[in-house]
């Protein structure tokens, strides 16, 4: 009875507060009212508002939170963060601990979705924190599937693994079998990731006899599609292989499907079964081309192979980037983390911040010292490669060739000179820093020359068509599809340069990228039927 008068009050207070406001006010309490059953009636009431009439500070930031919180329930892609961080500013510090919660989450949500996951994951850490506070299992569980989120995103599995256990925990407390289920596949995608391939398939296997009792076919699917996808990063191709056929002759089949299959049968050497698969799958990701590039090898089609290769080596390499930057966040992530546990010690707030300053002082003289130790042996590792090249370009000299050597001092000009004199200067006082800086300076500017002035290059192949029979336009017909670096590989070649000195010209960081491009070079020269095969590799075996 008196629970019954007490919720009658409260409802009477509620009425009373709604009553004496504005109409803007009433729309807002509206909206927040049915915003978990009908997000999308609650957006439609948000949108009616004439946002002039909505006036104080407390009924502006309730509008910024719940239009944030709107957009994301009807699924609208928001990266725009203006809008959240009033409502963030407002309830910081205030009692309101449910809507500070709620700021902070759809706060790290835009952040997110921004690629932002330094103050993504900072926001999400303090969101969770107040969802504890209020002691709010569901927002728990919501919370930690974003930090999850952002963990995959940023490779770091072993986080990953241990928040997508406390979303599955909070999600199991809520109750709602839907988000246990979301839970379960974060939790079995998470052990995969992190190659704990039998913790994912026991997730797997719970997940499906609750998706068969249930009868829910979608479910089902995603749960075997995970046990599969963990038994084939565990070597366990037939298990893997009885999943996927089953999963291919359902209506909930996806082009990565067929793609791991035909992977599969490649695994077992039958080839002809893979190549049955090409044309079923559609699937256009690493999976697809990765099956691509294994049958064309199987077929010998190494050109072709070769092509699908390069094309996820450069995938790889997009990847490794975004690597560095997210480890980078990551950095930043820790910084946050510790910024939030200073949060706990408001009392001490200062002097923990002084400590911060001198500790973020020294790491930066630590880190700048490294990298200035960096530079400078970048620099010396430089100026000892541009000395192997100046003598090796003095040493092209000194061979009997007087028409080979007339060619290299017309190439060289005034520079040769200079050249010559700081390498006298050099050996004649013990190779002093400052003479070998000096060589180093000419010969980076004949690299430049050399590597990236078209007009030189030009002016390469002319002095030698002129003083070797045509040479290099013979071989520019004979072979008229090659890359460009193999053009100016057999060109340096002509000229003696050393596999260093060539190594340099390409830009490469050592020389076996030179040893490798020449070894391919002369497969393809004598797979010719050029009249001057022995004359092209002949120059190619040139060493020095």
């Amino acid at each position: 009875m008196e629970k019954f008068i007490l919720s009658i009050i409260t409802l009477l207070t509620l009425f009373a507060v709604v009553g004496c406001s504005g109409a803007p006010d009433r729309t807002l309490y509206e909206a927040e009212a049915v915003m978990t059953e009908h997000p999308d009636s609650a957006l439609a009431l948000l949108r009616s508002l004439n946002l002039g009439e909505i006036r104080g500070k407390s009924s502006r930031a309730l509008y910024a939170l719940l239009f944030t919180q709107a957009q994301f329930k009807n699924y609208l892609d928001v990266d725009n963060d203006s809008l959240i961080t009033e409502a963030v500013d407002y309830y910081e510090d205030g009692p309101d601990h449910f809507r500070s919660m709620l700021a902070s989450y759809y706060y790290g949500r835009v952040r997110l979705n921004k690629g932002d996951y330094a103050n993504a994951i900072f926001a999400f850490y303090n969101a969770y924190e107040l969802a504890d506070a209020v002691g709010d299992s569901f927002w728990r569980g919501m919370i930690a599937e974003r930090i999850c989120e952002i963990y995959e995103k940023t490779f770091n599995y072993t986080e990953m693994i241990k928040f997508a256990k406390i979303e599955y925990t909070n999600f199991k407390e809520h109750g709602n079998p839907l988000y246990i289920h979301d839970g379960m596949l974060d939790l079995a995608s998470a052990y995969h990731y992190d190659l704990k391939y039998d913790s994912a398939i026991i997730v797997c296997r719970q997940l499906l006899d609750s998706a068969l009792m249930r009868g829910d076919r979608e479910l089902e699917e995603d749960a075997r599609r995970n046990m599969a996808l963990s038994y084939f990063g565990w070597g366990k191709y037939d298990s893997a292989a009885v999943i996927y056929k089953y999963i291919c002759e359902t209506d909930y089949t996806l082009p990565s499907d067929s793609a791991y299959l035909g992977l599969i049968y490649l695994r077992n050497n039958m080839v002809s079964k893979a190549k049955s698969i090409i044309p079923q799958s559609t699937c256009t990701n690493n999976v697809g081309t990765w099956m691509k590039y294994n049958i064309l090898l199987s077929l010998g089609n190494r050109d072709s192979a070769l092509t699908v290769l390069q094309d996820i080596m450069t995938e790889h390499e997009k990847r490794d980037r975004e690597l560095i930057r997210y480890n980078l966040s990551g950095a930043l992530m820790d910084y946050h983390a510790y910024k939030l546990a200073l949060e706990h010690e408001r009392s001490r707030f200062s002097k923990a911040m002084l400590w911060l300053a001198v500790f973020v002082t020294v790491m930066i003289i630590i880190v700048g010292a490294y990298f200035s130790y960096r530079h400078i042996r970048r620099q010396r590792l430089q100026i000892e490669k541009n000395i192997m090249l100046a003598d090796n370009l003095r040493e092209m000299l000194e061979t009997k060739d007087e028409n080979h050597n007339r060619m290299i001092l017309d190439l060289l000009g005034d520079r040769f000179a200079m050249l010559d004199d700081f390498c006298r200067v050099m050996y004649e006082k013990g190779n002093s820093v400052q003479a070998k800086k000096n060589v180093s300076k000419v010969v980076e500017s004949l690299i430049g020359q050399f590597s990236q002035d078209k007009n030189k290059i030009s002016e390469l192949a002319t002095y030698v068509d002129a003083h070797y029979e045509n040479i290099m336009s013979k071989f520019n017909a004979d072979f008229p599809n090659l890359m460009e670096n193999d053009y100016l590989l057999f060109l340096y070649s002509i000229y003696g340069f050393s596999t260093s000195a060539i190594a340099l010209f390409l830009g490469l960081d050592n020389v076996t990228g030179v040893y490798d491009r020449r070894k391919r070079l002369k497969n393809k020269i004598k797979a010719s039927d050029s009249g001057n095969r022995q004359i092209y590799l002949a120059i190619l075996d040139k060493r020095r």
